[in-house]
């Protein structure tokens, strides 16, 4: 008579199972779930990334009009100042004195240097955009 575990083994199949297509299938999902996980971190990087790359750039846009704003002002008031100076110094000559000895002809005309170089300035950061 046969004993229950010989029952049992009798009832099993003769061929043994391989399970080395089993243990390659989990590293495969193990691998898919690994990478997909790197894949969704980094493609959420990539989307904060492009959000702070648009308030830089909304940022960078709002000084550039501010920029060229105050360009725009410092040059028409330049403008009107060189026309004052100019006529300044017409009068003074008509009058037979220089210009320089005018009440705050030289401060105007040094004011003037300066504007036009930071108008100059500007324009160059401007051009480099």
């Amino acid at each position: 008579m046969k004993s229950n575990i010989e029952k049992v083994y009798s009832k099993l199949p003769n061929k043994k199972q391989s399970f080395k297509k089993h243990n390659v299938k989990l590293n495969v999902v193990s691998e898919l779930t690994s990478i997909a996980s790197s894949v969704s971190v980094f493609s959420k990087n990539i989307e904060i990334d492009i959000e702070e790359l648009e308030r830089i750039q909304n940022e960078f846009n709002s000084f550039k009009n501010s920029l060229e704003v105050d360009l725009q002002d410092l040059t028409d008031e330049a403008r009107k100042l060189d026309a004052k100076l100019l006529q300044a110094s017409e009068l003074a000559n008509e009058l037979g004195v220089e210009p320089s000895e005018l009440n705050q002809y030289e401060n105007s005309f040094d004011i003037y240097d300066e504007a036009m170089e930071k108008i100059n300035e500007a324009n160059s950061k401007l051009n480099q955009i």
